[in-house]
């Protein structure tokens, strides 16, 4: 009678393995090398014709944070809406699906390196060329500029709602096959816009069509759903990506 323990040993083995899912990793960033090169240059591009076109600007910590955030989301938006792009594809599928890795450890490993993977890259190449250019600005125009500080609390707060958001990327990039980055923007726009409505006759109805317009972002109900919307979104979102892949498996 075989032992109990060893086969459940070897089932757990068979739906995780961190080798496997650092091999994998390994694996899809030697694939995407050269956009992950180009989206780099970008970045870096942009930062540098800032500091050569305004070398002197009062603003110029505020303008790491907004910086850091259109690249946060847009880009790791446009990065999560491709994360499960070769299973559309009709000419690498066959080899993405056939890959000698678990559904988990395939969906585990897009997940890292498009959220908490996404952030950390992202976060330490922003700060050091942060620290580039505030080095050539102060040897050119010798006026010293601040470092991007991803510990500010608005930079936190940004990270933390993109990867409540970037699990909804993540989810349309295995449900849409073509232009999954528009689709899921116009179909997360539309449930936002339906929640409105109902929010609207909801007041309307029950407390007043004027409570609506008085709502602020500290309101208790406001909150509450502020909540409810961080906490279970990206579990939820996660969950159907799993599930639609171990269906394409299948």
């Amino acid at each position: 009678m075989p032992n109990s323990t060893n086969t459940n040993c070897r089932n757990i083995n068979d739906v995780f393995n961190l080798n496997r899912l650092l091999l994998f990793i390994r694996l899809d960033l030697a694939v995407n090398y050269k956009m992950i090169l180009v989206f780099m240059a970008a970045t870096a591009s942009v930062l540098f014709l800032y500091c050569i076109a305004l070398p002197v600007h009062s603003s110029a910590e505020n303008f790491h944070v907004v910086m850091y955030s259109l690249v946060l989301f847009n880009g790791g938006f446009w990065v999560s809406s491709l994360a499960f792009k070769d299973v559309h594809d009709d000419k690498r599928n066959y080899l993405f699906l056939t890959l000698p890795v678990s559904n988990f450890e395939k969906f585990f490993g897009k997940l890292l390196l498009t959220s908490v993977g996404y952030v950390v890259v992202l976060s330490l190449f922003y700060f050091v060329l942060s620290v580039i250019v505030a080095g050539i600005n102060a040897l050119l125009f010798k006026y010293p500029q601040p470092f991007f500080n991803v510990l500010d609390p608005i930079v936190l707060s940004y990270i933390k709602w993109y990867l409540v958001w970037q699990s909804v990327f993540v989810l349309g990039s295995i449900y849409f096959a073509k232009h999954a980055m528009s689709k899921i923007t116009l179909t997360a726009s539309l449930v936002v816009i339906v929640f409105i409505i109902v929010a609207f006759l909801f007041s309307v109805l029950f407390v007043g069509p004027q409570a609506f317009f008085t709502f602020g972002w500290n309101d208790p109900l406001l909150r509450i759903i502020k909540t409810v919307f961080l906490i279970f979104v990206a579990p939820f979102c996660w969950l159907l990506t799993y599930l639609r892949l171990t269906e394409t498996e299948l």
